[in-house]
């Protein structure tokens, strides 16, 4: 028995299809990448649609299909009416009119009601629909649903529309994550229309209409946040104290234990749904856009003589080389090194060390105190979770060997959630990494973000903590 899972990441398009207990029996991958418009950057859905009906078709050649489920970003929806897509969903990092940013920011309710800070990008599915209704009203007034990429393709496969709580909750700022409720933009501007009716991620929504070349009896389900199917691969599984740490594009952090005093919507912290609908505390900051923008793209690993290097020469990176200031409130676009490493390999080091000394920021945001688990693309790199053990010697770090939690955890909503089959985590402890001056190095590099950002910085709560934090 097999399950298909289309993960719609923003650089990247995967299939992964994986068998009962998880393991993955084939992969196919392709660039997502968007069109610069008109009207607006967007994605290319004959293209993906194409692409997806077609590797399926490949795959059931020789396996069985019998569950698909899709997995998406938080920030990319369809308008549509009986026929398909009426405008071009539109890329998150596409810039807001100064006009219908300004009318936004009067409609939303604070945080953390709205799940998460306004961003200047369209980053929220209100403020893509106030984009589309302002900047189209006569096609807009045809539309019948906005659906969630995963949702999209659901309807795409069966005629079904239908909405779920991760996506909904994922900074879409129609809904208050903490209650369910509306936020009431959807009310004030006509849109209640649109938003279909809301059932679990794991919902059989229906099977593949006729003439699409695919099984007739495969499962078509809701689908779900990808880094909410990351987490619900740990939940379904029992873990109930941990805190995860989602890596790729986007470093996602995910507690179910932070408390809602904790939240703080100048250090990127956000409020999300998990599977069951239940607020999920976190914080998001887009530290694989950052790695990136450090090393040039290079391939490679960090070295410990390398990240040594760069403790003992006392280099290091300050925020932010993104656009976006995630968890560095006003870091955006003011990244600079302070003293060059040596080398390319230098560079990965410090990239790594940097990543890490953000994750332990991000973890002090959300008062982690107890076993925080790495999945995604930074298990590539073994130094960066041994780095993050030695910045938390006071907590438990395990890594997913095996990557791919959000494929295995979106595969579980047909798997566990359908049929009660059993959950398999292959985890294991990360060995810290010993370095001498690490501590000193913290301390120094806080000291200087502080300098960087002029605000304060989250109390540790590490047990690496050093009275030069507090300098």
């Amino acid at each position: 028995m097999t399950t298909a899972v289309l993960d719609i990441g923003k650089t990247n398009l995967k299939i992964h299809l994986l068998d009962d207990d998880g393991t993955l029996l084939a992969e196919r991958s392709r660039p997502n990448q968007s069109l610069p418009g008109p009207p607006w950057r967007h994605y290319d859905l004959a293209a993906i649609e194409a692409w997806l009906l077609a590797t399926l078709a490949e795959l059931g050649r020789s396996h069985r299909l019998d569950a698909f489920v899709a997995a998406c970003h938080g920030s990319g929806g369809v308008l549509v009416d009986e026929q398909g897509p009426l405008l071009p969903p539109i890329d998150y990092e596409n810039p807001v009119p100064p006009a219908v940013a300004a009318e936004y920011r009067g409609l939303v309710p604070p945080f953390p009601m709205c799940s998460a800070p306004i961003q200047t990008q369209a980053g929220h599915f209100a403020q893509q629909l106030l984009m589309m209704q302002r900047g189209f009203p006569e096609t807009f007034a045809r539309a019948r649903h906005f659906l969630p990429l995963p949702q999209y393709w659901a309807w795409r496969l069966t005629g079904r529309a239908v909405l779920e709580p991760t996506m909904l909750g994922a900074q879409s700022q129609l809904v208050n994550p903490l209650d369910g409720s509306s936020t009431g933009i959807a009310e004030k501007l006509g849109w209640q229309h649109l938003l279909s009716e809301l059932v679990p991620p794991f919902q059989r929504v229906g099977q593949p209409r006729p003439g699409l070349g695919l099984p007739p009896d495969m499962a078509v389900l809701a689908g779900i946040h990808d880094s909410t199917a990351n987490l619900h691969c740990y939940q379904a599984a029992g873990l109930t104290d941990f805190t995860l740490l989602s890596t790729g594009t986007w470093l996602v952090g995910m507690c179910p234990t932070t408390p809602v005093e904790a939240l703080d919507a100048a250090f990127g912290m956000t409020v999300t749904s998990d599977a069951d609908g239940r607020p999920i505390a976190g914080v998001l900051t887009m530290a694989g856009r950052e790695y990136a923008a450090i090393t040039g793209n290079a391939p490679g690993r960090a070295s410990a003589a390398a990240v040594a290097e760069a403790i003992a020469c006392d280099s290091q990176v300050l925020p932010g080389f993104v656009d976006y200031d995630g968890a560095f409130p006003g870091s955006a676009g003011r990244g600079r090194l302070v003293g060059e490493p040596a080398g390319q390999d230098g560079r990965i080091a410090l990239a790594t060390l940097y990543n890490a000394l953000v994750a332990d920021i991000c973890l002090d945001l959300m008062r982690s105190q107890a076993s925080v688990v790495i999945d995604g693309g930074f298990t590539a790199d073994p130094m960066f979770a041994r780095l993050v053990a030695a910045l938390r010697p006071g907590q438990r770090v395990l890594v997913n060997r095996r990557g791919g939690g959000t494929a295995a955890g979106a595969a579980l909503l047909w798997t566990h959630r359908n049929l009660g089959l059993p959950v398999r985590l292959d985890i294991e402890p990360a060995e810290p990494i010993e370095l001498e001056g690490l501590a000193g190095y913290r301390a120094r590099w806080r000291r200087a973000v502080r300098r960087h950002i002029q605000r304060p910085l989250p109390p540790s709560c590490s047990g690496l903590a050093s009275t030069a934090d507090e300098e």
